[in-house]
């Protein structure tokens, strides 16, 4: 399962900066819902954002991003933790199109990991389910 695309050069764009454009783009649209989010440093196992409204409440997001879907399916190389207040954006990137969000609790993605990856028909309900994280915040 590769992650790559092609960038505006006609050159493949290699697996870390495909993964960085998915967590700004998802900061991004967070941003856009009045959510303050923020980039976690290389190295934190397993979180990649940040996000709260007021600093009462965060939440922790794992984004997993990519521009070309091998064997319709997200690489995820271990068993994910479950919690309720983690949750992880799937982030579909194809080369010239919107990207399609796929936002999905933790708990569903700890029950329906294989070994490696989630399939993307396991999570198509999710996409565009924005409302998971507002919840978590109400």
């Amino acid at each position: 399962m590769t992650n790559k695309g092609k960038s505006a050069f006609g050159k493949e764009l290699n697996s870390k900066l495909v993964g960085d454009a998915g967590e700004y783009l998802v900061c991004a649209m967070l941003s856009r819902f009045g959510i303050s989010a923020g980039l976690m440093k290389e190295g934190i196992l397993h979180v990649d954002i940040l996000a709260t409204i007021d600093g009462s409440k965060s939440i922790s997001m794992q984004i997993k991003t990519s521009a070309r879907l091998e064997n319709n399916a997200f690489s995820i190389k271990t068993r994910p933790k479950a919690s309720e207040n983690f949750i992880f954006v799937f982030v579909e990137w194809k080369d010239n199109e919107e990207p399609i969000y796929y936002i999905v609790p933790s708990e569903y993605v700890y029950d329906n990991w294989k070994p490696n990856y989630i399939n993307k028909n396991d999570i198509i309900s999710y996409k565009d389910r924005w409302d998971i994280i507002f919840d978590l915040f109400r």
